[in-house]
């Protein structure tokens, strides 16, 4: 037996969390990113009047997609699989995603919903999301499966296949991570010593006021000293 929902999400993703740190950072772009925040419920009154047969409703706020869908994956026992080319995410979102040398699949959303629920279902509730004037973004994203249980699986862009994982927070903890982040910063950013521990403590999900010394502790080391 092999269960097959899909998986959808109303819009493009990472604008809220790109719009909120570079607010909170004084970076710029060329053009100018808003945080995604909308109200939800009626949007999701008319998706229950297209159909009631919804397994699972999920924002993707902290810790973005990636960490809802592994949340889900586990929680479930069953396999998600993502498929790159769907997933909306503006050009914008992408170009500054790429300066910082983010993954926007873990940058946190507001005013967006995933929604797993049975493949007949499908286009007729991506209709629904659709035909909100705010939600015109929305796509089915991927799939669930009884194959690699507990597990979040993309098909790239170019065919091949990989995991995407949860980060823990023993992992973003590790000195290793963090001089890896550091270097990607100074890289491609001409910032100052704080603004850059503070990117770097955004991206990792960590409590700045616990954790903003050790970071800017680790880049003051590794260029000033």
């Amino acid at each position: 037996f092999r269960r097959v929902l899909f998986r959808s999400i109303n819009g493009k993703i990472a604008e809220h969390g790109v719009a909120i740190m570079s607010s909170r950072e004084g970076l710029t772009f060329e053009t100018t990113i808003k945080s995604d925040t909308l109200a939800l419920d009626g949007l999701l009154a008319e998706v229950y009047k297209a159909t009631p047969d919804i397994h699972v409703l999920r924002d993707p706020t902290r810790g973005g997609v990636a960490s809802a869908l592994n949340e889900i994956a586990k929680t479930s026992g069953t396999g998600i699989e993502l498929n790159e080319s769907m997933i909306p995410i503006s050009e914008e979102v992408k170009g500054a995603c790429e300066i910082l040398g983010l993954d926007p699949l873990y940058i946190a959303n507001e005013g967006k919903i995933i929604l797993i629920l049975p493949e007949k279902h499908g286009e007729k509730v991506l209709e629904t999301l659709q035909s909100h004037p705010a939600r015109k973004d929305a796509a089915i994203i991927g799939r669930v499966t009884d194959q690699s249980p507990g597990m979040v699986r993309m098909r790239t862009s170019i065919g091949s296949s990989r995991i995407v994982d949860m980060i823990s927070k023993e992992k973003a903890l590790s000195r290793q991570d963090i001089m890896a982040m550091i270097n990607k910063k100074q890289e491609v950013m001409d910032i100052d010593i704080e603004a850059a521990a503070l990117v770097v403590a955004n991206d990792m999900d960590l409590d700045i006021r616990d954790h903003i010394d050790r970071v800017e502790q680790e880049i003051r080391a590794r260029y000033l000293d």
